[in-house]
Order: C-alpha cells, then structure tokens, then sequence
C-alpha cells in the first residue's frame, strides 16, 4: 500500500515533469530527392518540390496566405546545415516564392503561421 506522503509525491513528480516537457515541433515533411508536396494547414498552403543534383538539395515553391486573420504564411527549410525562410506572405490571398539550395541530400520543409 501507498502512503499519502508517497502517492503525493508522485503525483507532484508527474505534474511537473509533464509542464517541464519540451514541445517538439516535427518537420511537415523529412523528404528525399524527387519529392513533390502540396501542403494544406488552416491560414496557408505551400507547393514545393525537392530535387538533387551534384551533391546539391534544391527546394523550390510558392507560400499563400488562405485566411484574413491577420497572420501571414510562411516555409522554412533545413537543407544540411544551413536554414532558409521564405518571405512572409500575408495579406490572404498574397503568392510568395522561394528557391533554395544547400549542399546535401534531402530537406525538411515546415509551412506555418506567423
């Protein structure tokens, strides 16, 4: 049996462990060379496609901003190393494009709000 110092104890443990716990944003897509994807979330699509050549990733696409909320659309990339950000696009309706390239063999692509 439990004693009440130790069931609370636990309790207290967990509790905080849990607020403790990083939240882990998990790319949209970890994709390789050849993948073409279409993206939906509410407030913004993005359309991109990944391909290789000579050792180099590229990502190429467009941004749109779908909803008048006052937040703009974005797409971040990883390609290797290095970080790329498209331009925020916002108001609705607003188109971005982005192009990149890094040294590698795949990407990850985020599409969000900010």
């Amino acid at each position: 049996m439990k004693s009440p110092r130790l069931a609370a104890g636990l309790a207290a443990a967990m509790a905080i462990g849990g607020l403790a716990a990083p939240i882990i944003a998990t790319p949209a897509s970890a994709d390789v060379c050849g993948a073409v994807r279409d993206v939906y979330i509410s407030g913004a699509e993005s359309h991109y496609t990944i391909t290789c050549s000579n050792g180099y990733t590229y990502v190429n696409g467009r941004v749109r901003d779908t909803r008048a909320d006052g937040r703009c659309a974005q797409v971040k990339a990883q390609i290797g190393p290095t970080w790329f950000y498209s331009e925020a696009a916002c108001p609705k309706d607003t188109v971005r494009y982005f192009s990149w390239h890094e040294r590698a063999s795949g990407a990850n692509v985020w599409t969000y709000l900010i």
